[in-house]
């Protein structure tokens, strides 16, 4: 039984599977795939309550845990390209929801769906 810090409990049933990958800066990435939509969704709807005191109870840990929606090759490579051609555009926003690429000019804008490339070179 698992416990995150927004008191959601799950079990070794609702992870398909789990990969550990060590970095050289004594960090780690934990690449977890989920049984369940919903939880998946949950976690990444409340990601930034996690911190690494209430998933590890060990005191002298002071880092923050950051929890990302995985991307295809292709994905995270258009949505490196979006951030660049966005910040040259002045928009405002851009993000990922449910491995979809979005944009938002300003508050109160429509969001604008990022497929490819043609997407990309028709932001004004």
């Amino acid at each position: 039984m698992f416990s995150l810090a927004t008191n959601v409990k799950f079990d070794d049933s609702d992870i398909h599977s789990l990969k550990i990958i060590n970095k050289k800066n004594n960090s780690r990435i934990v690449s977890c795939k989920l049984v369940s939509l919903e939880l998946k969704n949950f976690i990444l709807k409340n990601r930034k309550k996690f911190n690494t005191k209430l998933v590890n109870k060990d005191e002298r840990e002071s880092g923050k845990i950051y929890v990302n929606d995985c991307l295809t090759f292709y994905y995270r490579s258009l949505f490196y390209n979006t951030k660049e051609t966005a910040r040259a555009k002045e928009y405002k926003y851009v993000w990922v929801k449910n491995s979809n690429i979005f944009v938002r000019k300003k508050d109160g804008d429509n969001r604008v769906l990022i497929r490819n490339l043609k997407d990309l070179e028709s932001l004004q």
